[in-house]
């Protein structure tokens, strides 16, 4: 039996017909320019620069600060961990940042692989959103 294979002007064909130059001329972790990848700087903010930020900017003792946000960060946790089948969780953060938070079931499923039936665990699905409203907020600080 012969292969029937597909005789159309496809993009996806053209895509495709040369695997090295698909893979050359995508974007991982950089900037696609011109056919080159320039890397970007990350600047992370850990939770220690934003207590020091945060005790910098209110003029409060780092220690305030630190038990403040420790205490804000369990808080946050018991709430999301508060889940449950009848009762989904939303925390609004900030205005425009909210997490949720999704009680999953036990759930007896097929093995894909082997066959085998096998039980998942419960367990809780969070969630962040950040709305439309904050990055077109975000965007506008950009000069």
């Amino acid at each position: 039996m012969s292969k029937k294979r597909y005789k159309g002007n496809n993009s996806h064909n053209k895509l495709f017909s040369n695997p090295l130059k698909f893979y050359s001329e995508t974007i991982y972790g950089g900037v696609y320019m011109k056919n080159k990848i320039i890397e970007k700087n990350k600047i992370t903010y850990t939770k220690e620069n934003l207590i020091k930020n945060i005790a910098e900017a209110s003029g409060k003792n780092m220690g305030t600060v630190r038990a403040v946000y420790n205490e804000l960060e369990n808080i946050i946790a018991e709430c999301l961990s508060s889940a449950s089948i009848d009762t989904d969780i939303s925390i609004r953060l900030f205005e425009g940042i909210t997490i949720d938070s999704t009680f999953i079931p036990e759930k007896t499923k097929v093995n894909n692989l082997t066959g085998q039936i096998i039980t998942t665990t419960k367990k809780i699905k969070p969630k962040a959103n950040i709305t439309r409203n904050y990055c077109e907020k975000l965007s506008a600080c950009i000069e």
